[in-house]
């Protein structure tokens, strides 16, 4: 588990998550609001399977 994990906003393209994801070779990204409350996840299987063009529409609450 990591003390610092990457966040995204839920409006964050999804080119970038990928982008991001990829560059760190992760498979699970967190979205958070502006509070840093947590929103929900996205992972690598999302992208397959409910697309979307934010984060906000391609993570599971």
């Amino acid at each position: 588990m990591s003390r610092n994990p990457l966040t995204v906003r839920p409006a964050t393209p999804t080119e970038e998550v990928a982008k991001m994801m990829d560059g760190a070779r992760i498979r699970h990204l967190l979205v958070c609001n502006n509070k840093e409350r947590l929103l929900g996840i996205i992972s690598d299987r999302d992208f397959q399977y409910r697309g979307g063009a934010t984060a906000g529409a391609l993570m599971t609450p």
